[in-house]
């Protein structure tokens, strides 16, 4: 247990940091405040790092109830940090103190099917955790405005007698069906895209609506409740997709996401974490595989630094869950795209979509040229 970071400062100096954090930091010209924020820096992302043992057990403990306590389910679960980009955004959006947020570390579980995912709510209802469950809120029953669905549980880790410098910590645990999973990564993917945080409801509002109304699609296919605001009747829903998709040329849009970056699996063999970067400039996903968890938490610390990387330090059970946990990272938006594309198009036009989509990620897989993405640069919001 050595080997994880532990907070070094004192907890009231969390407070003061995301106080700073919440707002604008700017260094003065002659740059006398510097080592300043690079103290508050240091304190911020120690505080943050601080959080990867109790994730790593909460995590642990959320892969034996899918796959080992009591019934079997079906599916897989990844943890991660928080970036701290979204940590300082959701500081500087409420009145949440800094060490009152709870998914500085976040585990998740992406279930093949509802009745899985019902089960495994119904075994932390039931007790299947060491943990204690602080909060559980049902996103399924009750959606949000902006069409996101889910299950939280917020984890409050039992540390045992050699692991109390890790007490306190609090963990969200994200479980979703597929359905769910393909949309929050698709709000994301287009969110990176387009440079609006369309994730915390901020960006375009006729993308906001799409995502909001598809959203109620992927609900009423899983029996689930619609999206407050939107049409609960298929011919109105399906009618207005079909109108916004014509007015963003929306399914273009999401096809050339799918192929806009060029991921190359270098990395060979397993690990405990990996960190994922996208290149925004070079439309690029690089991962590095790390065993040793201050070693990640450091790397990741430093990739944050310059705003060129995109990145996550995450945890899977093997390499291969990565690109299904995290797809948004890699610009896989497919299924989402193809369930719109099955209600924009007619069924003969879908077909003739479907193949030409096919035949250009055959080409894809044949070549490693990037497409033109020229076209991207009108969907970009004006600065």
């Amino acid at each position: 247990m050595s080997d994880y970071p532990k907070f070094d400062y004192l907890r009231k100096q969390i407070v003061r940091v995301g106080e700073e954090l919440s707002g604008k930091m700017l260094v003065a010209e002659d740059h006398s405040n510097l080592e300043h924020y690079r103290e508050v820096f240091r304190i911020a992302y120690n505080w943050r790092n601080s959080h990867i043992y109790p994730m790593r057990r909460i995590h642990h403990e959320l892969s034996v109830n899918v796959r080992q306590r009591g019934v079997k389910l079906t599916g897989i679960t990844s943890a991660r940090l928080k970036r701290m980009q979204s940590i300082r955004e959701k500081l500087g959006e409420s009145t949440t103190k800094f060490d009152q947020i709870q998914d500085l570390g976040g585990c998740r579980a992406i279930m093949d099917s509802v009745d899985d995912y019902r089960q495994l709510i119904a075994k932390y209802r039931e007790g299947a955790t060491v943990h204690r469950i602080r909060n559980d809120t049902d996103y399924f029953a009750n959606p949000r405005p902006s069409g996101y669905r889910g299950h939280h549980l917020v984890m409050e880790f039992q540390p045992l007698v050699n692991e109390q410098q890790h007490r306190d910590r609090r963990i969200e645990v994200q479980l979703r069906t597929g359905l769910q999973h393909a949309w929050a990564t698709a709000v994301e993917a287009v969110g990176i895209m387009r440079r609006e945080n369309m994730k915390r409801g901020n960006g375009d509002p006729d993308w906001l609506r799409l995502f909001a109304l598809m959203s109620t699609d992927f609900a009423i296919e899983e029996d689930g409740a619609a999206v407050p605001g939107t049409p609960e009747g298929k011919r109105e829903r399906h009618q207005e997709l079909r109108h916004l998709n014509a007015k963003l040329n929306a399914v273009v849009f999401l096809e050339n996401i799918n192929q806009a970056f060029h991921y190359a699996p270098k990395y060979k063999g397993s690990a405990k974490f990996y960190l994922v970067q996208i290149d925004r400039d070079r439309k690029e996903v690089h991962v590095t595989g790390y065993n040793q968890p201050i070693n990640a938490t450091e790397g990741f610390s430093a990739s944050e630094t310059g705003g060129r990387f995109i990145s996550v330090l995450a945890e899977v059970n093997k390499i291969e869950d990565l690109t299904r946990a995290f797809p948004n990272y890699f610009m896989d938006v497919q299924m989402f795209t193809d369930h719109l594309k099955t209600i924009v198009y007619p069924d003969r036009l879908h077909r003739v979509a479907r193949q030409a989509a096919q035949s250009v990620r055959a080409t894809k897989k044949k070549s490693s040229s990037f497409l033109d993405l020229s076209w991207l640069k009108s969907y970009m919001p004006q600065r």
